[in-house]
């Protein structure tokens, strides 16, 4: 008799479908863009830069104009005319200027609802200061 030696193989299925989760969170996403450290970075940058620029301006208003305004709407400063009480230095509080600031972002209707009569008036003033800014520090009529 001959030896016969049966082989039996057992193969998986090939039309098996296999199904996977891989969960994306937020990190994962911010991972993705460059790291946790440099999107803070990043944002810290934003905030810090717009209110620099904001703060900027405000100051260059503030030193090369007087406001002429029949009640008092900012603080008193040693820089203000006791002869001429109705010219006023540009002078607000870092409480102010920060809400000034909010008001100017992209973030302005958060804190919209905190916005009073003063407010608006300051917002207007520096819109016009701001306006005449830009067309005092025209270089082509100063060269």
């Amino acid at each position: 008799m001959e030896n016969v030696i049966a082989e039996i193989y057992f193969r998986l299925e090939v039309d098996q479908i296999s199904h996977g989760r891989t969960v994306y969170n937020f990190m994962d996403f911010i991972g993705d863009l460059g790291g946790v450290p440099a999107i803070m970075l990043e944002l810290a940058g934003w905030a810090i830069g717009s209110y620099s620029a904001f703060h900027a301006s405000y100051a260059t208003m503030s030193a090369l104009y007087r406001v002429k305004c029949t009640e008092k709407i900012f603080l008193d400063s040693k820089q203000n005319d006791p002869n001429t009480p109705e010219l006023q230095k540009m002078k607000l509080g870092l409480g102010t200027r920060l809400f000034l600031w909010t008001q100017t972002t992209i973030f302005s209707f958060l804190c919209a609802c905190c916005k009073s009569k003063k407010h608006e008036q300051y917002i207007e003033i520096l819109e016009k200061a701001g306006e005449m800014v830009e067309e005092d520090f025209d270089i082509c009529e100063i060269i």
